[in-house]
């Protein structure tokens, strides 16, 4: 063993490195010969043996069989021991263990040194328990966050100056956890929303598609009906021309009845005058007669000699009486001929009559058929409006229908998208 140098003997720098190693927090032996051959307090206090109890003992025996690489503990340690004489000094990590049973992990630096004459080897060793704490719980935290859980958060605290860190993770595992569980619950009613937004859109694309068909249907519809209205229009104005054609024809017949009734008129007077006539016949027959008469008795008075003058008289009285009967039926005659003229001129006159009711008429229905032209022209230009206005619906409608479908496929690709995010979501687990 070699012993340290009073302070009395020590040089200024011998005694301020004295007190360091007995006043450091890290644990610090010396090893001359593979032998610890002198320790400091942290050095006894975290193995848990005292000093003599320390010194003596090789460092292999003061750390478990076998180190976390694989190799035994003894020959690690010459194989380190080794690479510091070699090179002055080494760091590297080590496994000691405690009194109790307990693995101590530590950072070593190794350093070699002359003491008296002897080289020896300074070992400075940082306990890196806490350390490895730490790190062993912010790689569990960081592990649970990797596979999702952002509710392992860190409870064990970390060494003041760490501290820090830990509640920073918390932090920041809190924000995290809410808001991937905003995410969630947004997803959740995004998918619904989506969901809804599809079924919407499908039952809009066909209700769309069966107004488009309607529409069209209509609009052919439409179209047929305009041809009826304007061929009824049309047959309207012609009818309203055959009307105007029959006007003028009942006009032209009305004409003729007049001149009809004035020519029976003066028929009806010929036959007056024929009438004068005749009876100025019969007279004359009458007279003729009489003298016949008179001629007969003047033949008789005669005697043979008026013979002849008697036969005479009495073919002359025979003539006038078929005279008189002659003008007899010449005037019942000429009084059926005044009836039958008297009966045509009330004919024509009812005719007349009839043709004035029927002008009256045809100008009535005249007025309702351009009336009812008017209004089918009406019809026909309003249904125009409604063919075009249809036609507009209809391309509008089929616009839509593409648009409607449009959405439809984004909705379903929206809805696809929520499904990716709320598959992604799923692996996390958060505190809502």
């Amino acid at each position: 063993m070699i012993p340290f140098k009073r302070h009395s003997e020590m040089s200024l720098a011998e005694a301020a490195g004295a007190e360091l190693m007995q006043k450091t927090f890290d644990a610090v032996h010396l090893i001359v010969d593979g032998v610890i051959v002198e320790c400091n307090p942290a050095y006894s206090d975290m193995m848990g043996y005292t000093r003599e109890q320390i010194v003596g003992l090789k460092p292999d025996v003061l750390s478990p069989p076998t180190q976390p690489c694989g190799t035994s503990s003894a020959e690690k340690a010459n194989e380190v021991i080794g690479q510091t004489l070699q090179n002055g000094r080494h760091r590297f990590e080590w496994t000691h263990l405690h009194r109790d049973g307990q693995e101590v992990p530590v950072l070593a630096t190794l350093a070699v040194v002359e003491v008296k004459g002897q080289t020896g080897i300074l070992c400075q060793l940082h306990d890196l328990s806490d350390q490895i704490a730490m790190t062993n719980a912010l790689n569990e935290g960081l592990s649970a966050l990797a596979a999702g859980d952002l509710t392992k958060t860190i409870t064990s605290p970390f060494l003041p100056e760490y501290e820090p860190l830990r509640e920073a993770f918390n932090r920041s595992l809190q924000s995290l956890s809410e808001l991937v569980g905003g995410v969630i619950e947004s997803t959740s009613a995004i998918r619904t929303g989506a969901i809804e937004i599809a079924e919407a859109s499908e039952d809009l694309a066909r209700r769309t598609e069966s107004n488009a068909a309607s529409l069209e249907e209509t609009t052919a519809a439409t179209s047929e009906l305009d041809g009826r209205v304007k061929g009824v229009a049309r047959n309207a104005a012609q009818t309203v021309a055959r009307a105007d054609e029959t006007i003028k024809v009942v006009d032209t017949g009305r004409s003729i009845t007049d001149e009809a009734v004035n020519a029976m008129a003066r028929v009806a007077d010929s036959a007056k005058g024929i009438d004068t006539v005749i009876e100025g016949l019969d007279k004359i027959a009458f007279q003729t007669r009489v003298l016949a008469m008179n001629a007969a008795v003047e033949a008789g008075r005669a005697g043979e000699a008026g013979r002849g003058f008697a036969v005479v008289a009495d073919l002359v009285s025979a003539l006038a009486m078929r005279s008189e009967e002659e003008a007899k039926r010449a005037r019942d005659q000429l009084t059926t001929t005044q009836d039958e003229v008297g009966s045509a001129v009330n004919a024509v006159q009812r005719v007349d009559s009839a043709l004035s009711n029927i002008t009256e008429n045809v100008g009535h229905v005249h007025k309702l058929l351009e009336s009812m032209a008017s209004d089918n022209q009406a019809q026909a230009n309003a249904i125009d409006e409604v063919a075009i206005a249809i036609n507009a619906m209809n391309a509008a409608t089929q616009q839509n229908a593409a648009m409607v479908e449009e959405t439809s496929a984004a909705s379903r690709n929206l809805s696809t998208e929520v499904n990716n995010l709320s598959h992604l979501t799923q692996r996390f687990v958060t505190r809502r």
